[in-house]
């Protein structure tokens, strides 16, 4: 499920215990080879920053193309979730998404955690 209204999401479900980051994530980032996840736990901002291979908390962006519509990139990761439910006292059945800002002069998309919505978690039911 990729939103064509411009802005680009990640999406979240611990009851399907993933994160799920969409192909326009990525492209606004460059295609990065590797890319990890930060927390401000007092702003409540989780980051997706460009980093290198072996940074602490890097994970390997797998090959994709732009032709690829609908591709997304899910990482199972309980103790990531688990955090940001706890800081965000999120519905535990739910599953929620949130548009991020593309900050590109640090090469980071910045997702405010409060301004998640709830979904229906379909973009998890995605078949393989």
């Amino acid at each position: 499920m990729e939103v064509s209204d411009g802005k680009i999401y990640i999406s979240f479900s611990i009851k399907r215990q993933r994160v799920r980051i969409f192909r326009d994530v990525l492209r606004a980032l460059g295609k990065p080879g590797c890319f990890r996840f930060l927390i401000d736990e007092e702003t409540n901002c989780l980051a997706l920053q460009v980093c290198a291979f072996g940074d602490a908390g890097f994970h390997i962006t797998p090959d994709f193309s732009d032709k690829d519509s609908g591709w997304s990139y899910e990482i199972c990761s309980m103790e990531l979730l688990e955090l940001i439910w706890d800081l965000c006292d999120w519905d535990s059945d739910g599953s929620y998404r949130v548009a991020g800002v593309l900050c590109p002069d640090i090469h980071v998309i910045i997702f405010e955690l409060n301004d998640a919505e709830k979904t229906s978690g379909s973009e998890f039911d995605i078949s393989e």
